[in-house]
């Protein structure tokens, strides 16, 4: 096992650039197979889970009973708006990143049959979720 400069273990940017390969790998091998929906629904729960991290702090604010609502004011929300709104977002972004998660899908495949296509895909996806983690846990 590699040490980086700190001594550590090895970095996540490199582990995260292995990911990204294997999942465009994982993609790529999927629509050779004929199992295009398969790959599909990688491509939905990636870019799901993306979404709504980015997008849920945006919409429901607080934590350990405080919940705020942004467009609906300031005032702590009652638990049941809170889910009702939460509810609603989780389908609308479902609905939303399945209709993207498709246009990626024809993108792709119309514009780069070959591996690299799936393969700038998967780097893609995995840096932005590299992204997220350092946003989310490490300050970035």
């Amino acid at each position: 096992m590699g040490l980086d400069e700190e001594g550590g273990h090895i970095g996540a940017v490199p582990v995260a650039f292995v990911i990204g390969l294997l999942f465009g790998l994982l993609l790529y091998y999927l629509r050779i197979l004929m199992m295009g929906w398969l790959a599909e629904i990688f491509l939905v729960t990636v870019l799901a889970f993306l979404v709504s991290s980015w997008v849920a702090p945006y919409v429901i604010r607080g934590s350990k009973g405080a919940v705020q609502i942004p467009f609906l004011g300031h005032l702590i929300q009652p638990k049941a708006y809170v889910f009702l709104v939460f509810f609603i977002f989780v389908c609308l972004a479902g609905i939303l990143i399945d209709r993207f998660a498709q246009f990626v899908v024809v993108y792709v495949e119309a514009g780069f049959s070959d591996i690299i296509g799936h393969l700038i895909v998967g780097l893609i996806l995995a840096f932005l979720v590299y992204a997220d983690l350092e946003k989310e846990y490490y300050e970035f």
